[in-house]
């Protein structure tokens, strides 16, 4: 892991601290989600390893575990939560690859974790799996003749989780 300075007043020995990302924050969900991507534990893997996620795929897979938007095109980049991956490849968890497309001959950016990454991905999904043992995702379902229709509200805030607390 990446250690960090506590403290930097003179005269205090320095003490590092371990980086921990926030639950449901932008890096705490691109961790996670990589590291399931890499066990083929995303929606629709059929088994398959995907060790670098594209942009979309990442945005895709991650939107679910984070509480901010990562598709918000009206904010900068460094103002979204996508904007996290500037930070984590500062801290040595994840790599940006350039790849060359086959089909039209323009480059693709492709994210992987690094060894730091991978522990602390596997970490937040661990954590991921505690919360959702504990607070349940609930959700209100109406049967059409059809299909199913499940309605979602979410207000991308903390106020999300405590709604579970209270009602676990």
């Amino acid at each position: 892991r990446k250690m960090l300075p506590a403290d930097s007043s003179p005269g205090k020995r320095h003490q590092l601290k371990p980086y921990i990302p926030q639950h449901a924050s932008g890096s705490y969900a691109v961790l996670a989600t990589m590291y399931s991507a890499m066990n083929a534990k995303y929606l629709g893997s059929e088994g398959k390893r995907l060790l670098t996620l594209t942009e979309e795929q990442l945005k895709r897979f991650a939107q679910p575990r984070c509480r901010s938007n990562l598709y918000d095109k009206r904010r900068a980049r460094s103002r979204n939560a996508f904007a996290c991956m500037d930070g984590l490849i500062e801290k040595k968890l994840v790599r940006k690859e350039i790849v060359r497309n086959t089909n039209g001959g323009r480059e693709i950016e492709k994210w992987g974790l690094l060894e730091a990454g991978e522990i602390l991905g596997r970490l937040c999904v661990e954590f991921d799996s505690a919360v959702d043992q504990v607070l349940p995702v609930q959700g209100f379902v109406y049967k059409t003749p059809a299909k199913k229709l499940a309605l979602c509200f979410d207000n991308r805030e903390d106020a999300h989780f405590l709604q579970r607390i209270k009602r676990s």
